[in-house]
């Protein structure tokens, strides 16, 4: 999965919960800034945060 496939799955998760990117970054402990990287494809979580992301948002994804 490239970074933006990865980006676009986060985004469609978060807003299937109906959180903005700013709500969204408040629960997970990080800036808004940091998760429009995510969610645009321009950088990876690290390993805590992705478990920490995939918890929030109540998904699993496939690490290679």
């Amino acid at each position: 999965m490239s970074t933006q496939q990865f980006g676009n799955e986060i985004r469609k998760a978060r807003k299937e919960k109906r959180l903005t990117q700013t709500e969204f970054a408040e629960q997970c402990g990080f800036k808004q800034d940091e998760q429009s990287n995510y969610e645009n494809g321009k950088r990876l979580p690290n390993i805590e945060r992705l478990l920490l992301i995939a918890e929030k948002l109540g998904k699993q994804w496939k690490l290679m």
